[in-house]
């Protein structure tokens, strides 16, 4: 049996679980606990290793080559079937409970207060979705530039309407009017100057989230004019 000293501040196996003894006779079953546990189980190790070892190796039914050609076979008789690769979910179906991954529009807006977890998740993947379809259409569809006219029209030519800007810079935009969602932890521009009023109330108040602009690079654009 080791004995343990008194003045040790290092760990000691299962130490936080024993009570109602002194700190020598806690040290001492315990320390003797760990080294029989070690003890015994690399006995249960080795007893395992040397019977497998004694064991019969296992030898393969069929060769490699009459396996590929059953696969290919059918697959030549099922091409519209479908294979691991391809049997996957759907990006919009929720994950299972207890998932700690991260979920995109989770806890930044309004879609993750008030509901379970698997309704929370198909809300905030199909937002996702939704814009990034919206994003993915748009770039298909740029507008070319017309070559009859000079550089300035041309250019000009390309650019959005207000209109166009606006709808579809309001859904990405971070700092609405309706102020942010309580316990968002990103930045936002003025906070830590304003005291006495509830966090919604505050962010409202907020020059970044009151304005009326597409974004704030643009309002601030407006107030230096």
């Amino acid at each position: 049996m080791l004995i343990c000293p008194f003045f040790i501040s290092g760990y000691i196996p299962r130490m936080p679980f024993k009570f109602g003894n002194t700190y020598k006779e806690d040290c001492d079953v315990c320390i003797d606990d760990f080294f029989n546990n070690t003890r015994n189980h690399n006995q249960k190790i080795g007893t395992l290793k040397k019977s497998v070892s004694l064991g019969h190796r296992l030898q393969p039914v069929t060769s490699d080559k009459v396996v590929i050609r059953s696969l290919n076979q059918y697959r030549d008789r099922n091409p519209t079937g479908k294979i691991l690769l391809e049997d996957k979910r759907k990006f919009t179906e929720a994950p299972m409970p207890g998932y700690r991954g991260f979920i995109p529009r989770q806890s930044v807006t309004e879609l993750g207060l008030g509901t379970r977890y698997h309704e929370m998740c198909e809300k905030s993947l199909r937002n996702f979705q939704d814009s990034t379809l919206l994003h993915r259409t748009k770039i298909k569809n740029q507008l070319q530039p017309n070559t009859t006219l000079s550089n300035s029209e041309a250019k000009a030519s390309l650019q959005l309407t207000t209109r166009d800007d606006q709808q579809g810079m309001n859904q990405r935009r971070i700092y609405k009017p309706i102020g942010m969602v309580p316990k968002y932890t990103g930045y936002l521009p003025q906070m830590r100057y304003r005291f006495g009023q509830t966090y919604g109330d505050t962010s409202r108040s907020l020059p970044v989230c009151a304005h009326e602009q597409y974004n704030y690079g643009k309002y601030l654009q407006t107030q230096s004019v």
